[in-house]
């Protein structure tokens, strides 16, 4: 890369020190959007949560996406049944 363009590229900021907004027992590190998304972070609506939090999270959500996954399978098979 050019060196004149690789000296205008701005290092990456560092994230602030401060602890888990969701559980306020260890720093912070992960970018949290909640289920605001992209416009609720450009509006600011944001926190920092530590990696364990957002993993108990993420978890907790998929469990509960599963859980419907027999009943859909039921769905789709009632209705290629009709076919």
């Amino acid at each position: 890369m050019n060196q004149t363009l690789a000296s205008q590229i701005p290092d990456k900021p560092k994230l602030p020190e401060q602890p888990c907004a969701n559980c306020n027992k260890r720093v912070g590190t992960q970018l949290w959007l909640g289920v605001g998304g992209a416009l609720a972070y450009t509006h600011g609506m944001h926190t920092y949560w530590c990696k364990i939090c957002v993993l108990e999270t993420q978890l907790e959500h998929a469990r509960e996406r599963a859980a419907l996954i027999p009943e859909l399978e039921a769905e789709l098979a009632q209705l290629k049944e009709k076919e």
